[in-house]
C-alpha cells in the first residue's frame, strides 16, 4: 500500500497566466522522474495559486524497487 506525498513550493507572485504551464511542467517531471528512480504511484495531482505550487501523489510506493546491475572491470592482464 502507497503512501500519499505533498510536495508544496512557496514562491513570489507568479502571474495567473504562467500557472497552467508551470503546473503541467511539475505534473511532467515528476511523471518521468519518479519511474525513472524506480518508485512507482497511482496518481499525481498539481494545485496553484499565484503564491503556491502544490503536487500531490497518491499511492507512492515506500521504497525503491529493487535493481541489479552487472558491472565488469578490467581484464585479468590490466588489473
Amino acid at each position: 500500500m502507497g503512501k500519499e506525498l505533498l510536495f508544496e513550493i512557496g514562491t513570489e507572485e507568479i502571474p495567473s497566466g504562467y500557472l497552467p504551464p508551470a503546473l503541467e511542467e511539475l505534473k511532467a517531471g515528476a511523471s518521468r522522474l519518479f519511474p525513472e528512480h524506480r518508485l512507482t504511484f497511482a496518481g499525481i495531482r498539481t494545485l496553484g495559486t499565484p503564491r503556491r505550487l502544490t503536487l500531490c501523489v497518491d499511492g507512492l510506493a515506500e521504497k525503491q524497487a529493487d535493481a541489479r546491475r552487472a558491472v565488469i572491470g578490467p581484464t585479468r592482464a590490466v588489473a
